[in-house]
């Protein structure tokens, strides 16, 4: 399979690297997050769209239930609802006349109700014919989410104190690969060796380098970085941290499991990936995330090109602030986006339904997604991950003060070293910060992601 993947960009230029693979694996959407008692939480909130100043879209939610224990906010997935604007007018027959029945192809007149046109009967309708909204019950799929999530819900986090330390550093400019070389990212991983050994108590013993400056522990190749990644989970316990940095390019490919929603795999390249292929995500959880006991810490840094969700975690921090409150994803326009030409079809009853029916199967299917991606990668350990960018974006490779180096690499060792004392919270806020409100205000947006669904104001140790 040919596939092109964005590296991990310079700063004044972009590289493409036509790499040849037959690995084909999967990208987990990361979940949404609903708000309970003003904290952010993990898991599908309604998607609902507002679109005041531009009647005349169907306007379709995923409203989303589930139960809460102890004040923690749910992570259930729950019904599909649809709501509908009109031409200059609200629907006058509320929620109920919004929900669709479960064939709207057959139902011309669910498409009327959702632009508002269709008639009122004359006379008073019949007591039996009255529509009454049941509840939806959890489906049986939906229920083992909701009771896995609760069942990690229960398992304790680890404790504060750490026991062993291990650390797992790639650095990889590509220095032999014409048209692909990067400037930074040894660079990244020294920077990030010296800041794990003289802040975060790691034994320069327990920290492994894999760079292509051949310096070090062995060459970044595919095996070896697959051999790393095995030898930093071996033995993991109860009060073990370990720790993850990878810096250089990140690419995409094509995924057959169905997972992803873009259809794409996330990558790491290695520095053979001309003969040996990209390491996907799918590889890297199995790998890194899915052996981990309950107590034990994950921290994973990946400065690389469509990064956000390199680890297939299912969950995807949402931030409070306004200026970041869509951070976590692409602006495609969401419900209108996608129905841009059911302003012309306004009046044609029949493709409105089309439209509508396109949209409920599309939540559908995107929460199905999710619902499989919570069943099946929800972790008793504590992952953390911090991403350089979202799916859709690159990763700079820039310089701060005349040395070369990864963006988000720097903003992290920045933050941490300005400032030891964070939150998982504050941590990405003031990454994001440092290079939005900057001199360089770079377009990239570093994603925090987790393996469980835990409050974002845990404090950072690792």
């Amino acid at each position: 399979t040919t596939v092109w993947a964005a590296g991990r960009l310079p700063e004044f230029g972009i590289i493409y690297c036509c790499i040849m693979s037959g690995d084909k694996p999967s990208y987990l959407d990361g979940v949404s997050s609903a708000t309970t008692n003003d904290k952010p939480a993990y898991a599908s909130q309604a998607t609902n769209q507002q679109q005041d100043d531009k009647p005349g879209y169907a306007d379709v939610a995923v409203s989303q239930s589930g139960q809460s224990t102890n004040n923690q906010p749910s992570y259930a997935a729950g019904a599909v609802q649809s709501s509908a604007q009109t031409m200059g007018q609200a629907t006058s027959s509320g929620s109920n006349a919004a929900q669709p029945p479960s064939d709207t192809s057959s139902n011309p007149g669910y498409a009327n109700i959702a632009t508002g046109t269709q008639e009122q009967p004359s006379d008073p309708i019949p007591e039996e014919n009255v529509h009454t909204e049941k509840p939806i019950e959890d489906s049986e799929e939906q229920k083992v989410v909701q009771e896995k999530v609760e069942d990690v819900e229960d398992v304790p986090l680890p404790p504060d104190e750490i026991d062993n330390r291990k650390a797992l550093i790639i650095g990889i400019n590509y220095s032999e690969i014409k048209g692909a070389q990067l400037s930074g990212c040894l660079n990244d991983a020294y920077r990030v060796k010296e800041f794990l050994s003289l802040t975060r108590n790691f034994e320069l013993d327990n920290i492994r380098m894999l760079t292509d400056d051949n310096k070090n522990f062995a060459l970044p190749t595919k095996d070896n970085i697959l051999e790393g990644m095995k030898w930093l989970v071996d033995g993991a316990q109860e009060g073990d941290s370990m720790f993850f940095h990878y810096s250089g390019h990140g690419g995409q490919q094509e995924d057959e499991t169905g997972m992803e929603e873009d259809g794409l795999d996330e990558t790491i390249l290695p520095v053979d990936f001309q003969t040996s292929g990209q390491i996907t995500d799918d590889t890297i959880h199995d790998i890194l995330v899915r052996p981990l006991p309950a107590g034990v810490r994950m921290t994973a840094i990946f400065d690389s090109c469509h990064s956000q969700t390199a680890m297939d975690l299912p969950y995807v921090y949402h931030a409070e602030e306004s200026e970041y409150k869509t951070a976590h994803k692409k602006n495609d326009g969401g419900v209108i986006g996608r129905h841009v030409a059911l302003k012309k079809h306004f009046f044609n009853p029949k493709k409105v339904v089309k439209h509508i029916k396109d949209e409920v199967d599309h939540q559908k299917t995107k929460h199905e997604r999710r619902r499989r991606c919570e069943e099946e990668n929800t972790s008793k350990a504590l992952v953390m991950m911090i991403a350089g960018c979202r799916d859709d974006q690159t990763s700079s490779d820039t310089t701060f003060q005349g040395e070369a180096t990864g963006a988000m690499s720097y903003a992290f060792s920045k933050v941490l070293s300005r400032d030891p004392d964070q939150t998982w919270k504050s941590l990405i806020r003031e990454m994001r910060d440092l290079l939005h409100k900057g001199d360089k205000e770079f377009e990239q947006m570093p994603q925090l992601s987790m393996g469980r669904p835990v409050d974002p104001e845990l404090k950072v140790l690792f």
